[in-house]
């Protein structure tokens, strides 16, 4: 389990360190949905004063299946934005129950949480599913 690790800013390890977009990377590639994820360089601001969906550009890049945020299903991961002048610049990944797994800096780990009110109502913007997973 990926829970607990705590939270590092690009790095992808279970256990050892991660951040919210190489959790999403790193889930799919220990269940051999998607291999040699290569998310390049980006700084820990990289989404402020910045209008390109470069995080979204990325997961379409990788062949993943968007789907209406009403559709969402267990496994499926969202992404999140914070400020409507910005990119999304975060992500999680919904699991069973209505809760969400996914690293926050303000948290220092990854956790697991509901998937409720602003989080669900404000904040998620896209939901997409892993390529070959229906």
């Amino acid at each position: 389990s990926w829970i607990g690790t705590p939270y590092a800013h690009y790095h992808r390890c279970r256990g050892a360190g991660t951040d919210c977009i190489q959790l999403v990377a790193g889930v799919a590639e220990n269940l051999g949905i998607i291999h040699d994820v290569n998310i390049p360089y980006y700084s820990p601001q990289w989404h402020v004063n910045q209008r390109e969906e470069l995080l979204l550009k990325s997961v379409l890049s990788y062949g993943c299946q968007e789907k209406a945020l009403v559709d969402i299903l267990p496994g499926d991961f969202i992404l999140f934005r914070f400020n409507e002048t910005e990119p999304c610049s975060h992500a999680a990944i919904l699991v069973d129950n209505g809760k969400m797994v996914h690293a926050l800096i303000k948290w220092e780990r990854v956790l697991c949480h509901k998937f409720a009110h602003r989080w669900k109502n404000e904040w998620a913007q896209y939901c997409f599913s892993y390529p070959g997973v229906v």
